[in-house]
């Protein structure tokens, strides 16, 4: 009599094992996909930071080259390429972990100003030029004008040591994110 219901026990036992290994297939299977997806997210991140640290370095050196040799100087240039770097800093800060978000954002803040990181998350995605409503926000949460800081920065004699210690940290963040 015990070597009947053990047949069944086995059939019955054979089941469950099956349908409890699909179930957890199918949920680490998810969780492995979101996770590369993720992963992907990230390196897409990271190489759009890195092209956007790459361009505001080539943008901050024109724009030095020009002062040195006493030439006009449009602050939109830089302007636009650091707020494309706020943006792009934003974006890859989602996908980090806290530290590792507050120290790149740290990073970028002392190369473009921290007024410019919150002009970006105020900015609208894909917009093509900054809102007035935004600057005036910015200037009224930070005290300070994104475009006025810009304007202080070219501003400053071309040999002082400013814009060495600004590119220095540009081509630390160069190095680590690109």
């Amino acid at each position: 009599m015990s070597e009947m219901w053990n047949v069944p026990t086995f059939v019955v036992s054979a089941i469950f094992g099956a349908i409890s290994g699909g179930l957890t297939s199918l949920l680490i299977g998810a969780r492995k996909a979101e996770r590369e997806e993720r992963g992907k997210r990230r390196i897409e991140a990271r190489m759009k930071l890195g092209k956007a640290i790459r361009i505001y370095r080539h943008d901050y050196k024109k724009i030095r080259l020009l002062r040195l040799e006493n030439q006009e100087v449009e602050v939109d240039a830089l302007f636009a390429s650091a707020l494309e770097l706020a943006i792009s800093t934003n974006a890859c800060s989602q996908l980090l972990s806290y530290s590792e978000r507050v120290i790149l954002r740290r990073r970028v803040a002392s190369v473009i100003g921290f007024e410019m990181l919150v002009l970006a998350d105020l900015q609208v995605e894909d917009a093509d030029e900054v809102s007035t409503a935004a600057l005036h926000m910015v200037a009224e949460r930070c005290r300070v004008d994104p475009k006025e800081t810009m304007r202080l920065l070219i501003e400053v004699e071309p040999t002082a040591s400013v814009w060495d210690d600004i590119l220095r940290r540009i081509e630390r963040l160069a190095r680590k994110y690109s």
